[in-house]
C-alpha cells in the first residue's frame, strides 16, 4: 500500500512546514492529535497519528473526508466518470446535491478543477471560483491513494464544527495544530472561507482557547500565523519562530519576493532543552528555512531582523 497523501488541492496548505512539526511532535508527550481547521489535512497525513480529532467548519469539506472513509472505491469510480470541461464545471458548480455522497463528489470535482485550487464563497455561501485549466484527476484522486487515506483516517474522529466547539473540550495532553484563516492584522478583511468572515475578534477567541488548553490541559499547541506584528499580542509566553517558504508562487514569484510566516509554540515544555534543540538543529529543507526564534514578545525590530535573513532565491 502506498503512503497516503492529501487528496485535496489547498491554497495555503501547510505541507511545507510538516517536517518541523513532525520533529516537534516527537518530543511532545501527547495522547491525541487535534486540528480545528482541517483543510487538506497535510499535517495529519504527515504525522499519521494513532488517534486524532479532525474538524472544520466547512461541511462540504468534512463530507468529502467522511465519504472517503466510508467508501473510497465508490468515490473514485463516480468521480472518474464525471466529464471535464468548462461547461461541465459550471454545471457542477451551480448544482445543489442533497446526499452526502453527492455533496462530497461536487466538492472534490470543484476542488480539483477550480482556478488555482482556490476555495472561496460569496456572502451567500455559494462557491464562486472560476474554472481553471483541464486537469486529469491524476494520482492524488486515485483509487490507491483514496484507499490508503481511508486506512489512516479511520483512526480519526471527523466533525464539522466551529473551532470554539473543538477547542473548548480538548483532552489532556493533546497535540494541537492550528492553521486559521489569514489576513493582515491591520484589517478586518479576511479570505471568505465561509459566508461568515473570520475577524480579529475570532482570532482573539482562538488565542484564548489555545492558551487555555496549554495552561489548563497540558496541551502542546502549534499555531500558524501571518508574518504580521499585529498577531503577536494575542499569544502569551511560548516560543515564536519565523519561517521562510523556499519556493515562491503567484505574485511573490513574479516579483522574486520571499514568503514568510510565523508559528507560535505553546506547551508545558516550552523551556525544555529538547524543543530548543530541535529548533536550533533543524536543517533547512528545499521548502523550509528557519529565520529565527524567540521566547520574548515579538517586536517589529525582531521581525525586521528575521526578514533580513530571508533570501529571494
Amino acid at each position: 500500500m502506498l503512503e497516503p497523501k492529501p487528496f485535496l488541492r489547498w491554497v495555503g496548505g501547510k505541507g511545507w512546514i510538516a517536517p518541523l512539526i513532525k520533529r516537534i511532535s516527537e518530543v511532545s508527550e501527547h495522547s491525541i492529535y487535534i486540528e480545528p481547521f482541517l483543510g487538506s489535512g497535510a499535517i495529519f497525513f504527515s504525522l499519521r497519528p494513532s488517534r486524532a480529532i479532525l474538524c472544520d467548519v466547512n461541511k462540504e469539506l468534512i463530507s468529502a473526508f467522511e465519504v472517503v472513509v466510508e467508501n473510497p472505491e465508490i468515490v473514485f469510480t463516480r468521480l472518474s466518470r464525471m466529464p471535464i470541461s468548462a461547461t461541465d464545471y459550471y454545471l457542477v458548480r451551480e448544482s445543489k446535491p442533497r446526499s452526502k455522497m453527492g455533496i462530497a463528489l461536487r466538492f472534490l470535482y470543484l476542488n480539483r478543477l477550480a482556478y488555482g485550487g482556490i476555495y472561496r464563497v460569496n456572502k451567500d455561501g455559494m462557491f464562486n471560483v472560476p474554472y481553471g485549466k483541464k486537469f486529469s484527476f491524476g494520482d492524488v484522486i486515485s483509487r490507491s491513494n483514496l484507499c490508503s487515506s481511508r486506512d489512516i483516517l479511520r483512526a480519526a474522529i471527523i466533525r464539522s464544527q466551529d473551532f470554539r466547539a473543538t477547542l473548548s473540550k480538548v483532552p489532556r495532553s493533546s497535540l494541537i495544530y492550528v492553521d486559521p484563516v489569514y489576513t493582515s492584522g491591520k484589517s478586518e478583511r479576511f479570505d471568505r472561507y465561509t459566508k461568515e468572515s473570520f475577524s480579529m475578534s475570532d482570532h482573539q477567541d482562538l488565542a484564548n482557547l489555545v492558551t487555555a488548553a496549554v495552561l489548563e490541559k497540558n496541551a502542546t499547541a502549534i499555531v500558524s500565523l501571518p508574518y504580521d506584528i499585529n498577531f503577536s499580542t494575542l499569544y502569551i509566553g511560548g516560543l515564536w519562530v519565523g519561517l521562510q517558504r523556499g519556493n515562491k508562487f503567484g505574485i511573490r514569484k513574479e516579483k522574486n519576493m520571499p514568503y514568510m510566516e510565523l508559528i507560535w509554540i505553546g506547551s508545558a515544555f516550552e523551556s525544555n532543552s529538547d524543543l530548543l534543540r530541535i529548533i536550533r538543529s533543524f536543517k533547512s529543507k528545499a521548502d523550509l528555512k528557519i529565520l529565527g526564534f524567540t521566547s520574548k514578545m515579538l517586536s517589529e525590530r525582531t521581525l525586521q531582523s528575521w526578514r533580513s535573513r530571508a533570501n529571494t532565491l
